[in-house]
């Protein structure tokens, strides 16, 4: 959420660089937190990409 901010704040200089969206990017990828469990979940709640 606050990556997504500091991308669109209205003054140009805050604005992260791309190579900083990157890094954080990368951090977000690598704290392997699960945000969604599925198993949990019914199976009405979603699809698979095979059906």
């Amino acid at each position: 959420n606050d990556l997504m901010l500091s991308c669109w704040t209205s003054d140009f200089s805050k604005r992260p660089t791309f190579s900083e969206v990157c890094a954080k990017l990368d951090k977000l990828l690598e704290a392997q937190v699960e945000y969604v469990d599925l198993d949990q979940m019914d199976d009405h709640e979603y699809s698979t990409l095979n059906d």
